[in-house]
């Protein structure tokens, strides 16, 4: 855990999609604009991947550099500071040691449920109820006074013209009787449907199993890990999955490590990173809510230009664009810069232009998409 490691450090976990990376500030915000995220050095070498992606079984130790030492080792891209990681290897003279470690649980609610309606009976006596209430204080207070009766009937007339829709076998005016506000009991429901089996799991698992073998002799030391994990988030389709492979080899003073990963991001932390990158770069010549400003910068709500050219929206981001084009039949002919935004984060505010305002989209924008996308 990075928590209290120095004086100074933030983390912020802003979401509770299983793999999403945190968010981490060891001098605070010192730009309005620019990014406020510290360099992250992994073996001595910049990362500019997510944390998510290093297993934190493969990681030894990690500290901070937060004073000008960080600036002069690693220049203007240290001045949010930097947090090193050093991974695990082999030690010399040591016999060869396998260790497995594996995690199986269930992810629920954190919270009691609310006090809510559960059947659309209820939520038609509850309706009926106020539709009744409302019409007998207004025909008081108008001067014109009717029964409780009167009310209750008046209710059960207007019940389904008011809420626009009756799943029950039973007439609209006799779904609620109106001598007691209670459903008609020959009403049969005729659609049964739960909204939050769409949205929620109750129960989602999640496994976590890694490998590792290590050891060395006097001119040689090595070390091996395998992981996987396989989170299930509690939201629907906020699925992780991760698979790391890592080798690290020392012998006769040449050191060789590589590591292969397949990385799934969840779509729902592409969009929230790329709703942070288009806050900190588009926003300001887009607009808040996308509609661009006219004759000038095009509108990315509801925007023909963009879904029919994915590949070239994708380009403009990433190498910048001058000269006009037509976007919903009108000239735009604004310039755009190129921000610097690497291959990812390039694919997180792609997927989250084509997911906000109106926009729905099917693609999922992955890097390796992005990187195929030439000038």
């Amino acid at each position: 855990s990075l928590e209290g490691l120095v004086s100074g450090l933030r983390i912020v976990q802003s979401n509770a999609v299983p793999g999403s990376s945190p968010t981490i500030r060891i001098r605070g915000f010192g730009s309005i604009n620019a990014s406020n995220s510290p360099l992250i050095v992994v073996d001595g070498v910049p990362y500019s991947g997510s944390l998510n992606n290093i297993n934190p079984k493969d990681i030894e130790s990690t500290s901070v550099l937060k004073d000008a030492s960080s600036t002069s080792l690693y220049g203007s891209k240290a001045s949010n500071g930097v947090l090193l990681i050093t991974t695990k290897k082999g030690k010399k003279n040591k016999k060869p040691t396998i260790s497995v470690d594996t995690k199986l649980g269930v992810t629920q609610r954190g919270t009691k449920e609310y006090n809510i309606m559960e059947t659309p009976q209820q939520y038609y006596e509850a309706y009926h109820s106020v539709l009744a209430n409302s019409h007998y204080y207004e025909q008081n207070d108008a001067g014109s006074p009717v029964t409780t009766a009167s009310a209750m009937q008046y209710a059960s007339n207007n019940l389904i013209p008011s809420l626009g829709y009756n799943i029950y076998n039973v007439a609209d005016a006799t779904l609620i009787d109106p001598s007691t506000g209670k459903l008609n009991p020959s009403a049969v429901l005729q659609v049964e449907d739960y909204w939050d089996d769409a949205l929620f799991r109750d129960d989602a698992d999640f496994t976590s199993t890694n490998l590792n073998i290590s050891g060395g002799s006097d001119n040689i030391d090595y070390y091996f890990s395998l992981g996987h994990e396989d989170n299930n988030g509690y939201t629907i389709k906020s699925n992780f999955k991760r698979m790391k492979l890592g080798i690290a080899f020392f012998c006769c003073y040449i050191f060789f490590q590589t590591s292969w990963l397949i990385q799934n991001k969840p779509i729902q932390e592409s969009i929230a990173d790329g709703a942070l990158i288009y806050e900190e770069f588009c926003v300001q010549c887009h607009l808040g809510k996308g509609e661009g400003v006219s004759g000038i910068n095009p509108p990315l709500a509801k925007s023909d230009y963009l879904f029919d050219n994915i590949d070239r929206s994708i380009s403009n981001i990433k190498y910048g664009l001058s000269g006009p084009i037509i976007v919903n039949d009108e000239e735009y002919n604004g310039v755009m810069l190129n921000n610097g935004l690497d291959d990812e984060e390039i694919a997180d505010v792609m997927n989250y232009i084509l997911n906000s305002w109106g926009n729905k989209s099917d693609e999922i924008i992955t890097k390796e998409r992005v990187a195929k996308v030439s000038e």
